[in-house]
Parts: C-alpha cells; structure tokens; sequence
C-alpha cells in the first residue's frame, strides 16, 4: 500500500487561532482540576465539571454558528451516543402505567407491591427508573461525556494539534505518576500531603482508590505510546535505509517519552493494584502483537510492548516481599468468591430488569435486594462497570453503549492496521489505553468518576480525530476536488437554534448539578451536628436541636427530590421528638406532638413514591406507624425495610424487634446480629431491648459472646437492678459473664491488643480481687499507652503506697504535681509520705 509523504498536503493544517488554544486550555483545565479534587468525587466538584462542560458546548456551538471554516466531526460514533442520551432520557420520561409494564414488567410489579398501601399515589404515569433523581444525574455525566468527546474529535483538525493534545495528556500523567511516587517514598498517609488521612501509606497518587489511578495512569500511558510511534514512523520515513530499520532510541527525542512511560508503568506498579498492573500488562502485550501484525514497526513494537514487563521484572526483583505479597492474593478464594457473588447479584438484578434497566444510578438502591454476600457494607457501585451497565441500563442501552465503544476500537483497528500516514501509528497506543481501561472495567467502577471517563472521552475522540486527518490527507494526495461548501454557508440560522438548545441545555445541567452541590453541603452540616449530638447522648439543648434540623431543612429545600436527604431530616424531626423520658427510662411523647410525628409519617410516604425501593423510609415510617399509632400497616412496612435495606442498622433494629414480638425468634435473631455488625454501638439499644421489653436475655448473651467490651456491658446492666424477671437469675448471671470478660480481656491484654482504657479497666478487676502487684503493673502499662491520664496516674501512686513502696509513690505523685499543680490529692500524698519517719 502506497503510503503519504510526511505532510506534503501541509495546505490542509489548520491555523491555530482563539478557538484552538480556548479548547485545549479547557482540556488541561479539566484534567488538572480532576487530579486536585480526587478524581471528582463530591459534588461541588462535580457541578465545576459540569459548569466547564456547558461553557465548552457553548463555544463549541458558537464557533460553528460564526467560523466558517469549522465543522463537527460527522463520524458514525455520534449515533450510538445520540442513542444513549435519548434512551437515558426515555428513562426519565414518565409513561403510562401500562406501557411501562410492558417495557419493564419488574419495575411496574415492585413499584405496586412496595406502594400498595398507598393505592394509586405513584399516578397513572410513572417512569422506567425506579429513582429518577440518580438516573438525571447520570444523564448530565452522559451529556459531558458527549461534549468532551465530540470537542476531542472535532477540534484537533492537523497534526499538530492532535500531538499537542496528546503531550498535554501525557505530561499531565507522568506528573500524576511522579507525585504518587513521592508520596510513596515519604511513607505520606495523606493525599498531596495534606487530605483525605488514610490508614496506611498512600499509594494512589490524587485519586482515593488505587484503581482509579491505574485506570487514569494507564490512558495517559497510552498517550505517550503513541506519541513515540508517531515519532518512529517520522523517523523511519527520514531515513529510508535498508541497513537498519530501528532509528537509534538515544538522545532526548526518545529518551524523554520513554522515560515518561517507565514512570507511570512504575506508578502503576507501585500501586498495588492487581487489576491495574494486569490491565497493563495485558494491553500492551495485544497492541505489541498488532504492531507486529503491521509490521512496519516489528522490532519496535516489541520493544514497546516489552516495557511493562521489564518494569514488572524489575519490581519483582527488587521488591519482591512486597509485590509478591500483593499479587499472591490473586488466588484466594474468598475474595474471588466475594467479587463473583457481587457480579452474579448484578447480573440477577439485571434478568428482572433485562430490557431498559432499572434506571442509571440505582444499583445502591437495588442491589440489596440481589445480594448473597452477607456483607455489612453497602457498595454504591458493583465492582464491575458492564455488569452494572446491564443492570442499570438494560440490553437496549447496554447495545448503544457497546455499539459506541465498537466504533472506536473499529476506526483504531483500521488506523492501526490499514493508516497511511504518521499519525496513524498512534491509534496503537490510544488504543492500548482504552482497552486497559475496557478490561479493568471488569473489576471497577472507575468509569463512574468524571476525571476517568473525561480522558476516557478525550482518548476516544482523538481516534476520531485521526481518522478524520487522514481522510483529508489521502483526499489532498489523490487531488481529488474538495467538497462545495455551498450548502454549508447557509447553516448559520440552524447553527443559531443549535446555540439556543445548547444554551438551554446548559441551563438545566448547570442548575442540576448546583442544586446537588448545596444539598450536599446543607447535608454535611447536619451530619455535623448529628456527630456532635450524638457524642453526647443525643443530650442537646433546643438550639442544638434547631441547628440540626435547619441544616437538614435546607437540604431538602435544595434538592426536594433527594430520598436520602429527606429520610435524614424526618429522622431528626423523630429524634427530636422522642428525647423526653420518665424515670424508667421509657420515652414519653407529648399528645401535642402527635400532629408532628404524622406529618413525619406523610412525608415519608411521599419519600417512598419518589423512590420505592429505598428503605430507610419504609423502615422509620412503619416503625412511627406501628408504635405511635398502633397501625397495623407499619408491620408490612418494616418487613419490606428489611428486606430492602439489610445493610442500615436501624432499620434492622426496628424489624428485629417486630420478629421477636411476632415470635419469629431465628429471624429476629438473624437482624439483632446484623444489626449489631452493621454498627456495634447499637448493641447497648439491642441489649436493653432483650433485657427489657422482649425478655429473651438468652439472645443478648449469645450476641455478647467472645466479645469482651459486650459481656462486660451485659453484666453491668444485669447488676444495676433494672430488669426483672421470674424466670432468669440476672444476678447470677451477670457473675458468670463478668468472668468470662475477665477472662477474654485479660487474653487480650496479653496479646497487646487492648487500648489504654481496658487495660486500666483489667487493673481495677485485679485490684478488687486483693492482687494489687498486678494490678500496680497494669496501671503502669496503661500509662505507657496514655501518659497524661492524671487519674490513672493518682491511682497508681495510691497503689503504691498501699503497697508500701513509697519512694515509687511518691515519684508518681510529684509526677502527677508537674502536670497539675493543683492536684490536691497529690499534694496529700506527698505530704503524707514526707511526714514518716
């Protein structure tokens, strides 16, 4: 095949001008500000995103209403996208009830059964998503999707451009790759040194999860591949030689681009993510095969594709504790089994929604009622991006998807394997980052995180962009006659209302995403002063209890539509309300506040319809329904609350205690230990509950068991004499388990396990049963582990002055006086001792 000469139709690169650097200033804009918020995680920072978005849309469609001489790109792969938008949109759409049973018979079904005691209160029209708010959410990430890609793709027009791009991603990712490494080296447990505190040595650079950095490391990596055989090809052409056809890899026009792929393969690496370093591996070893399938570039091909493997050698060599360490764990089977059942639940919840999906941004909201694993921990998204795209988008969308990232791969394979020009070499290294990415995707969700998916879209859009270059080439080469641009000179009124739709687009993404950001920041303060409040008992005075609930008010002012939000502000509301107790400890609630709890009820009912599946609310509202009213509907509530939320505490606290009252003892056995595996602070509320009203003491201590700090709380309560019971002996009960947390808690502090507190705690134990030497080590033991404790240190030298080793005490004690002066039980300490003889 006869191939270009190195830009002999140089008539066709366009000028840069305004437009070109307005764009690509905003591409390096939004790569850096992702790389500065983690990835873009919060939604402050996302409204930031989605603010770039529609002011690069709205340039976009001002330069194609005012330069003459731009177009959009007119490639095929703007056909799935529109597709993907409008079956988004179709989601959202509210439809009759019978059309929606037809297209998604599940969804029609579970929304009749969670809302049939509320009849026909979701309306005749209902939409295919069973949360609308996620699903509108996931439609602004869509549309920025969109508008990056369809910018990559019709902005860069020559080559220069396309390769300026290309080294601004690639920079971009060896600065991200040189900053993760730094912080390894400086053991930083913090991100940039200074946010997010983890608990062990970051090793994932900007991003949170490791993951996530491999995944945008590994597309930058495909970048500065590229950029490196584009050279090679330009270089090839220059010499024509026959004696060697490998042009010499010295010198700063390949050391430095190779230099920057050894060091993000190296960060890649470092980070100790599996799926990361596999998807590395993996990729560059079909793109070396491709490259040798052309076999222009064989010999450097290999030498490409040899990299991450020499740099994987080499870590393995060097480090091998560690890297073995990590990568041994590819073959533990509980692990594997874990990820397995969580795809299978996906892929199940997907066969009950197989068409059209259960609406983008459920799965949190569905996947309980799928999930096998038995963990306590709620992921928001699976663990695997394709499943989760069938299971939220159904096949219909799932095709558009998979027909958008065909058409990429197609126009790489044909650039890779059929291109003509220089340029053309480098779909080879775009192409490895996406199919990286496309197979960790298998493992992640990283594609849900706008600083992941918009270089994804700059890496699919630069392919185009190549192809469309090349097509113009091979036109300008064979001479042939340009295209009239007659027709196109009178698009400027269709590229008018294209501005206006674009304008308004951008209205309705930017007030979505800002109207998210506040709702998340009202909701931060009330989680705020709910951690505050609850440091104390949820003993509060009313401003307390006011500035709760006006932060909570003003979240659901800014976004009314949020399930979560709202469920947060009637909890407080109940809260609020049920803090009044007699002196048994029973709460007591007001007949005046009865107005107040039903409109908690009532908006919870109408939190239920925005989303019938979410179930905190059917777990609170049949909890209200049940205990203040005596409505029997509340039953029904909690058991559909269980069911669909096993994985919030409360709710499982609420439908255990309906089990026990029911006589399902296994069950409510069942969520008494979920709940307390969910949250163990709750096991004192489950304890006086089975101590109290329920009676069945025997489900308390089977809870208890093997756990120090819970034995010890039940005999503390079994001793205070506030349960009664004709047929369980709490006294002698309470000895038995006061021995067996001696016993557990002792044996924890012989293995180091237990903190200053328990140590002390053992201390007292030994003191009581008249073994004071071990009691006096102990005290010096938990000092070691808190030594500005002054009342642990005062009991000490009373320790040892009982013992009668006053030279000890009395050090402790004058100890005691540097830290407080005014200690006056110190100071008779010391003047006790200096007054013997």
């Amino acid at each position: 095949m006869r191939e270009i000469s190195i830009d002999q139709s140089s008539h066709w690169q366009s000028p840069d001008n305004q437009w070109d650097w307005f764009f690509l200033t905003a591409l390096v804009a939004a790569l850096v500000f992702a790389l500065l918020s983690f990835g873009v995680v919060d939604a402050w920072s996302e409204l930031m995103v989605v603010a770039g978005a529609a002011v690069v849309a709205t340039a976009l469609a001002l330069r194609v209403w005012l330069d003459d001489g731009f177009r959009l790109t007119g490639s095929w792969t703007l056909v799935p996208l529109a597709a993907t938008l409008v079956l988004i949109f179709l989601q959202l759409l509210p439809l009759p009830g019978s059309l929606v049973g037809l297209l998604s018979p599940e969804s029609s079904t579970l929304r009749e059964t969670m809302l049939q005691d509320l009849g026909n209160a979701s309306g005749s029209f209902t939409p295919l998503s069973m949360y609308p708010l996620e699903t509108r959410h996931d439609l602004r990430m869509a549309v920025v999707f969109v508008v990056v890609f369809l910018t990559a793709a019709s902005v860069f027009r020559s080559k220069l451009q396309i390769k300026r791009a290309l080294w601004c991603i690639f920079i971009i990712g060896c600065v991200e790759s040189a900053l993760a490494l730094l912080q390894i080296l400086t053991l930083s447990k913090t991100i940039h040194w200074m946010f997010a505190e983890q608990t062990s040595v970051v090793t994932s650079g900007s991003f949170v999860n490791h993951s996530h950095f491999c995944q945008f490391v590994n597309l930058t990596i495909g970048a500065g591949v590229a950029l490196v055989l584009v050279r090679m090809k330009e270089d090839s052409r220059r010499e024509r030689t026959k004696v060697s056809r490998l042009p010499s890899l010295q010198g700063d026009r390949y050391l430095r681009p190779l230099t920057g792929v050894v060091l993000c393969a190296v960060a890649v690496f470092t980070s100790l993510s599996r799926n990361g370093a596999l998807s590395l591996l993996l990729a560059s070893s079909v793109c070396a095969v491709l490259l040798y399938r052309r076999g222009v570039l064989s010999v450097r091909g290999w030498i490409l594709g040899a990299v991450p493997w020499c740099v994987a050698l080499l870590l393995f060599l060097t480090s091998f504790d560690t890297v073995y360490e990590r990568f041994s764990t590819l073959d533990d089977r509980q692990a594997i089994d874990d990820r397995w059942k969580l795809t299978a639940g996906t892929i199940r919840a997907w066969v009950d929604f197989p068409l059209f999906g259960a609406g983008l941004g459920t799965h949190e909201y569905l996947f309980p009622l799928y999930d096998e694993t038995g963990s306590a921990n709620l992921a928001e998204h699976a663990d695997n991006d394709w499943a989760q795209l069938l299971e939220e988008f159904g096949l219909v969308g799932a095709t558009a998807v998979v027909a958008f990232v065909a058409s990429v791969f197609s126009i790489a394979f044909r650039l890779m394997l059929g291109g003509r020009t220089s340029l053309s070499t480098a779909a080879f290294g775009l192409s490895f980052g996406l199919l990286a990415v496309a197979w960790h995707s298998l493992s992640d969700f990283g594609q849900h995180l706008p600083g992941i998916f918009i270089l994804t879209a700059v890496t699919s859009g630069l392919i185009v962009a190549i192809s469309r270059y090349e097509k113009k080439k091979i036109q300008l080469d064979a001479a042939e006659p340009a295209k009239s641009d007659l027709a196109e000179r009178d698009l400027h009124i269709p590229s008018l209302v294209g501005c206006m739709l674009v304008a308004g687009c951008a209205w309705w993404m930017v007030g979505g995403a800002l109207a998210a950001a506040k709702a998340e920041a009202w909701a931060d303060s009330a989680l705020a002063f709910e951690q505050r409040l609850e440091s104390q008992g949820w003993i509060g005075d009313d401003q307390d209890y006011i500035d709760l609930l006006l932060a909570a008010e003003e979240a659901v002012r800014a976004e009314p539509t949020n399930v979560k939000n709202g469920y947060l502000l009637n909890q407080y509301r109940w809260q609020s309300m049920s803090q009044v107790r007699n002196k048994d400890g029973a709460m007591v609630l007001a007949s005046d506040s009865l107005p107040l709890v039903q409109r908690v009820v009532d908006d919870l009912s109408a939190l239920r319809v925005l989303c019938p599946i979410y179930g905190p609310t059917f777990g609170l509202e049949g909890d209200l329904r049940l205990r203040v009213f005596g409505d029997p509907t509340g039953a029904a509530l909690l058991r559909q609350a269980a069911r669909l939320t096993p994985h919030h505490a409360p709710t499982s606290l609420a439908a255990a205690r309906l089990a026990q009252l029911e006589g399902r003892h296994d069950e409510a056995a069942a969520l008494f230990s979920r709940t307390v595996e969910v949250d163990p602070q709750l096991f004192s509320e489950v304890a006086r509950l089975c101590l109290g009203e329920l009676q069945c003491p025997e489900l308390a201590i089977e809870l208890g068991q093997g756990n120090d700090r819970r034995l010890w709380m039940l005999s503390e309560m079994m001793e205070s004499g506030e349960y009664k019971s004709k047929d369980f002996d709490y006294g002698a009960q309470a000895q038995t388990l006061r021995s067996e947390a001696v016993r557990l808690l002792r044996r924890r502090v012989e293995m180091g396990e237990a903190d200053a507190s328990e140590v002390h705690r053992l201390a007292n134990v030994e003191k009581l049963a008249g073994r004071l030497e071990a009691s006096i080590e102990l005290l010096r033991q938990a000092l070691k582990l808190d030594y500005g404790n002054l009342g642990w240190r005062l009991d000490l030298a009373r320790a040892l002055l009982e013992q009668g080793e006053q030279e000890q005490a009395l050090r402790e004690a004058k100890i005691l006086l540097r830290l407080n002066p005014e200690s006056v039980e110190a100071a008779k300490i010391v003047d006790q001792i200096d007054d013997r003889p």
